[in-house]
């Protein structure tokens, strides 16, 4: 395939008042073969999805990273765009209806990787401390919601280009949407600064800003060119810019390297900080309980026999 190409990192999910919000179901008309990996936490999923992911970006196919919006650190996916293809990691994700027109799914159980006489030992342990996740997980998005609430942007009508965008999406069926924020213990995680150090950009004054993107995505429609649409990440109906790939340019409003703009200071709130902390230290007790009944040489076999499968289906 050539050099190394173009890779993609950000976010499906944002956080809304009654909790995660995911742009994977307005996706899913775009996704013509998904690999769904099932397994409890620390089972290897993600590094799988991960190192695959890798491996086809060294082979020279241009990819898409899904970051987790509860664990950014973590892999929740990963898209081949120009080929439809996903490999996708359902507990970093908020519930998906696997009902695409279309869509072929192909589960993969990582508990034919497991020994299940240690699982079951361990069963009450797992639930336990799952239940335990959950509750700081519910926890945590209250947290965040209060601490950014502002009366303004929630009771803000959804902006009148997401009915022009639903219906590229419908037309083309070729359609990126995402959010580059994600919360860690540290505060905002901005992927924006990366993402954009290729491309010039326009940053528009917020009283005309959607006007202006609404002529500038009905002219680049005309063309035919691609268009990414980038959304707030706490409230997921409002867009706050627009990445035109193939003129390398950014239009936006304000400056979204700047969390300011966006009506987020960077610090959290020393309870959201708790409770982050809490909640991954849960994680990290139920990755261990499932760590202990894995055999990861198997997962690393199956791993090769995989990337050979996504390449073959590739090909096709």
């Amino acid at each position: 395939m050539g050099d190394r190409a173009k890779v993609r990192y950000y976010f499906l999910e944002g956080w809304a008042v009654d909790g995660r919000y995911s742009l994977a179901p307005a996706m899913m008309s775009q996704w013509r073969r998904a690999y769904v990996l099932w397994g409890g936490p620390g089972s290897g999923k993600a590094t799988l999805i991960k190192m695959i992911g890798l491996e086809l970006q060294d082979r020279g196919y241009e990819i898409d990273f899904w970051r987790s919006a509860l664990d950014p650190d973590t892999t929740a996916g990963f898209w081949l765009h120009p080929y439809g293809i996903v490999l996708l990691n359902p507990l970093e994700m908020s519930p998906l209806p696997w009902q695409a027109p279309g869509l072929i799914e192909r589960f993969i159980d990582f508990t034919q990787f497991c020994n299940l006489r240690k699982l079951q030992s361990r069963r009450r342990a797992i639930l336990d401390s799952l239940v335990k996740q959950k509750q700081w997980e519910t926890k945590l998005i209250e947290l965040i919601t209060h601490q950014y609430y502002d009366p303004y942007i929630r009771t803000k009508p959804a902006d009148p280009l997401l009915h022009l965008i639903m219906e590229e999406q419908r037309v083309l069926g070729s359609v990126r949407q995402y959010y580059w924020q994600g919360v860690t213990e540290e505060g905002w995680l901005n992927l924006a600064p990366h993402f954009l150090s290729e491309c010039d950009q326009i940053c528009l004054p917020e009283k005309d800003a959607m006007a202006e993107l609404r002529e500038i995505i009905l002219e680049v429609r005309l063309l035919g060119q691609a268009v990414d649409y980038v959304y707030h990440p706490l409230n997921p109906g409002h867009l706050i810019g627009i990445v035109l790939p193939e003129r390398h340019l950014a239009i936006w409003q304000g400056d979204p390297r700047n969390l300011e703009d966006l009506g987020m200071q960077a610090d959290l709130h020393p309870q959201t900080r708790e409770a982050i902390a809490a909640w991954k230290m849960e994680r990290r007790n139920t990755k261990t309980l499932f760590i202990e009944t894995m055999d990861f040489a198997q997962i690393d076999a199956y791993r090769a026999q995989l990337l050979q499968q996504i390449i073959r289906e590739i090909e096709q």
